[in-house]
């Protein structure tokens, strides 16, 4: 039996919702932040601002509790989209401070131009999503804010499925295989012999069998910490069942945008299914170095609440722990 489940589709919980910010600036209302369009120019008006102020935030009301998997956040495309830098993603059902007491879910880690920061959250429960920056003086501008709602929200321990599991890439340099990067040892430096590193090959690829096809949370990544850790840039994380073109024919998780010395990016996958996850650097001839990878398992908690969920709940607790005996 593959490790799944049904998955309750993803659902984009804060579309039209009410939204609040700290203050306005020129108009630029926080419910922009939910209209469904993504267009980064603040000019167009399209994107919430607020003004300059002492931890500037921006708040949905989700209406009631959900369990949510991730909040996709679009950034300014125009100037100044560096002014993200650090903000904060805080999930749950406190008001106080505005949310800011709240859980947290993450920091959006890619502040580049336009960027689009999806941050796992893991089937963290909450009626609020708030979204701030911590410690200084700024003006918040978000030009899409997305909630997607939990179908499956994962255990709190969540499986690793790569772990020592046959890994094999496009060539191997000086020793450093594929399978270091499934070794449970996270040492980013390079020569103390826990990463692995191709040669310098056009599409360099990695690959982990997982031994039978899984539904999958997420896939984390850890970047090499002495050098050459921009070398990751834009790399594609791919799942599915196929072996065409080692695997980079599946479809894609997602993408690596934090290049930072010894960054780990963790990238969500949604209940992805597939046997083969394939990293790869597409469309330039690159050095491959992982000095760990993670996949975790998609667990079987269905959302809470509601009649048909409470009967998919007596149909789904069995089969998860049939396929995940060992979880808690």
């Amino acid at each position: 039996l593959p490790s799944s489940c049904p998955l309750i589709p993803a659902q984009n919980l804060a579309l039209g919702r009410e939204a609040t910010q700290s203050s306005t600036q020129n108009n630029n209302v926080a419910w922009n932040a939910v209209d469904e369009n993504r267009i980064g120019n603040l000019a167009e008006g399209t994107c919430s601002q607020t003004e300059n102020n002492k931890e500037p935030w921006w708040r949905v009301d989700l209406g009631t509790r959900h369990s949510i998997s991730a909040v996709i956040v679009k950034n300014r495309e125009d100037r100044d989209w560096e002014k993200l830098k650090g903000a904060e993603i805080r999930v749950g059902n406190s008001l106080e401070d505005n949310g800011k007491k709240n859980p947290i879910c993450g920091n959006i880690p890619d502040t580049s131009q336009g960027s689009v920061s999806t941050i796992c959250c893991d089937g963290l429960q909450g009626r609020y999503v708030t979204i701030f920056i911590p410690g200084r003086e700024e003006d918040l501008t978000l030009c899409e804010v997305e909630v997607i709602a939990q179908g499956c929200a994962p255990l709190l321990a969540g499986q690793n499925l790569a772990l020592r599991r046959e890994a094999t890439q496009s060539s191997t340099d000086n020793n450093d295989v594929a399978g270091h990067a499934v070794d449970g040892n996270c040492n980013g430096h390079r020569p103390q012999g826990s990463c692995t590193h191709t040669q310098y090959d056009r599409e360099p690829w990695w690959m982990v069998d997982l031994g039978t096809t899984h539904s999958i949370s997420a896939v984390i990544v850890k970047n090499r910490e002495d050098c050459c850790w921009e070398r990751l840039s834009e790399a594609d994380i791919h799942v599915g069942d196929s072996l065409e073109d080692n695997g980079k024919q599946n479809p894609i998780c997602g993408t690596i945008t934090d290049i930072r010395a010894g960054s780990v990016s963790t990238i969500c996958c949604n209940g992805m299914q597939g046997r083969y996850v394939t990293i790869s650097i597409p469309n330039r001839e690159m050095y491959l170095t992982l000095c760990e990878v993670k996949v975790l398992g998609q667990s079987c908690a269905p959302l809470p609440g509601g009649k048909e969920l409470a009967q998919l709940e007596q149909k789904l607790v069995p089969l998860c722990y049939t396929l995940f005996p060992s979880a808690p």
